[in-house]
């Protein structure tokens, strides 16, 4: 897992959250009690928080639930890298809904502030989304 996935990961999600998906990403597939075990070594919590919490990220689609006999199991839905992709997505399309032409603009003079070898990649992306088959 590449540190800035992990930063975008630790915003996007709360402490608790963070903490049951770095398990998930661990061990791959896991029931809750598994994932009760592992936190409870670090901090006391109860199962039922743990519950509700995985239960939370499966209804937010970033797990997957698979019935086991009367119990569930868990994986992830996304890589770490997936995710963070998915959150930055996520956040850009809706200043984009909100703000519009203002929102693309100072995107724009940002990354151009920031380093302009971007601000040369974003044009040429620009250009390869506007005309596909130039590639």
């Amino acid at each position: 897992m590449t540190g800035k996935s992990m930063n975008v990961i630790e915003k996007l999600l709360g402490d608790l959250e963070y903490a049951v998906m770095q398990t998930v990403w661990e061990h791959q597939r896991v029931t809750v009690r598994d994932v009760a075990d592992i936190l409870n070594q670090q901090r006391p919590l109860a199962y039922t928080t743990v519950m509700t919490v995985m239960s939370r990220l499966a209804d937010k689609g970033i797990l997957r639930q698979h019935r086991v006999g009367r119990a569930y199991e868990y994986e992830a839905a996304f890589t770490p890298q997936e995710l963070a992709a998915e959150a930055v997505g996520q956040t850009i399309r809706s200043l984009i809904e909100d703000f519009g032409p203002l929102a693309v603009t100072q995107f724009v003079q940002q990354v151009g502030q920031i380093d302009k070898h971007q601000l040369e990649r974003l044009a040429q992306l620009a250009q390869e989304a506007s005309d596909p088959d130039a590639n």
